[in-house]
């Protein structure tokens, strides 16, 4: 098994994964028109947005996309856009590799970078489980970070701010979400400077 940063050769491979299931490692399918919209600078060399590949046998298995930010309002922070893999199971569980690998490596780049703030949303009903597996994970130390809930979207709104609409896929969702950010304590960062 192997983590690789992904090109436009892995393009078709990526989005054939996306196709498999309507949801699809927590993310939902994309047709082939919006893929190429919305994902086509994932996949060339941009400082940006990045996507990984977890491969097996030289089979792309899972994968997934991460974008940086450097806004006035957030200031640097990054994202998940999407994850998606070949391989089901009946629950998330960030043990498995093909997941476990692809989030220890995009939170290894984030440090590199040196952006620290990593901002996400997740149900409500379902947050302290995942919290709960989060914190078992064995590929990312989870008390590097302090978390902190940013805001509550009530169910069925759109959120007025853009990042959060974002992070919500722009869908309106049924259950009240949860936005929230990791913080990486000072103690594991990086003393270079960002553009050293």
């Amino acid at each position: 098994m192997s983590i690789s940063r992904l090109n436009q050769i892995h393009k078709k491979a990526c989005l054939d994964i996306t196709h498999l299931r309507p949801r699809a490692g927590g993310s939902a399918h994309v047709n082939h028109q919006d893929f190429d919209i919305s994902m086509s600078k994932y996949f060339e060399d941009n400082d940006n947005c990045y996507a990984f590949g977890y491969f097996e046998d030289d089979k792309l298995i899972s994968w997934i996309g991460i974008r940086f930010n450097d806004t006035v309002a957030y200031g640097r922070f990054w994202t998940i856009t999407c994850i998606y893999s070949s391989k089901f199971t009946n629950y998330l569980d960030f043990n498995n590799p093909d997941i476990g690998l692809l989030l220890q490596q995009a939170y290894q780049c984030a440090d590199e970078k040196q952006y620290y703030e990593y901002y996400y949303c997740i149900a409500e009903r379902v947050a302290g489980v995942y919290e709960r597996l989060w914190r078992k994970n064995k590929y990312v130390t989870p008390d590097r970070h302090t978390k902190e809930i940013v805001e509550v979207i009530p169910p069925m709104t759109q959120p007025d701010n853009n990042l959060y609409w974002r992070l919500m896929g722009c869908e309106l969702k049924s259950d009240s979400t949860v936005i929230k950010k990791r913080v990486l304590k000072p103690e594991y960062r990086s003393l270079a400077c960002p553009n050293e």
